[in-house]
Parts: structure tokens; C-alpha cells; sequence
């Protein structure tokens, strides 16, 4: 264990090596898990307003692309 001159006393963070990095665990990347849940859900509520109201959307670039009329929906 390395010594933090500028932590908290008594304070241990776990640091985890990935793709030539460390990376803290935890915290950050249980924001971003819980950021990405939360535009998923936001994505699925409004596909399903959609549907529910026989209004298409499409994945591909059109008049009908999905992402750009989900950004007008009161769900966002």
C-alpha cells in the first residue's frame, strides 16, 4: 500500500488498472452505470409514448429519427 501524503487519515481508495490506466473503482464508474440507466429509461418511456399514440420513429436519419423527436418530449 502507498502511502497518500495529502489523503485523509484513515481514508483507503481501491484503484483498479485498466487499459493502461488506474482508475478509481467504484464511485465513478457506478455514476456513469447509473447515468446510462437513466437515459435508457428515459429512451424506452418515450418509444412507448410513441407506440402508445401510433406515432413511427426510426433508428435511421429522417423526418421520423427517434433521438431527434424524443429530444422535443415532455418525458426528457
Amino acid at each position: 500500500m502507498k502511502k497518500a501524503n495529502y489523503g485523509r487519515a484513515g481514508g483507503h481508495r481501491v484503484l483498479r488498472y485498466r487499459d493502461g490506466t488506474f482508475v478509481l473503482d467504484g464511485s465513478a464508474q457506478t455514476d456513469k452505470l447509473k447515468s446510462d440507466a437513466e437515459a435508457d429509461r428515459i429512451f424506452l418511456d418515450c418509444l412507448a409514448d410513441f407506440t402508445r399514440s401510433g406515432r413511427e420513429v426510426s433508428s435511421k436519419k429522417s423526418n421520423v429519427f427517434a433521438p431527434a423527436l424524443f429530444g422535443d418530449s415532455p418525458l426528457v
